[in-house]
């Protein structure tokens, strides 16, 4: 459990190391030029924004992770696919602001606030048996 709340502690430091970058005005705007790009960027980013939120929310209520966790019930199991839950979110949440970096919309800005919100909610813990 230890490595997945590292892992999205980190993921939330790039997230806003990155915004930072973006609205300190840094980088300039990569992709405002071109419309085609700045489509492909938005929906991307409204795509993983919505896929990494509730895929990583919804993470425990898939039935194969449900039998996977129950078949052999112990911590490994459950530590294992809770860090695969947090890199689903981490993926997101870094993947989203990068490409706020790049495109500086507010499209991709909401995005990424989606997916850092939506990160609060996949906290990883420990769970009784």
């Amino acid at each position: 459990m230890k490595i997945s709340r590292v892992l999205l502690m980190a993921s939330w430091g790039y997230a806003l190391l990155f915004l930072l970058i973006h609205f300190s005005g840094i980088l300039p705007k990569v992709l405002s030029d071109d419309p085609t790009l700045l489509y492909v960027c938005h929906l991307f980013c409204v795509l993983i924004a919505i896929a990494g939120v509730y895929f990583s929310c919804r993470f425990f209520q898939f039935e194969r992770v449900k039998r996977y966790i129950t078949e052999k019930p112990n911590d490994d199991r459950l530590g294992r696919m809770q860090l695969f839950r947090t890199a689903i979110i981490s993926a997101a949440v870094v993947s989203t602001s990068v490409l706020n970096m790049l495109a500086g919309t507010q499209t991709t800005f909401y995005c990424a606030i989606i997916c850092l919100l939506g990160s609060f909610l996949c906290w990883p813990r420990n769970e009784a048996k």
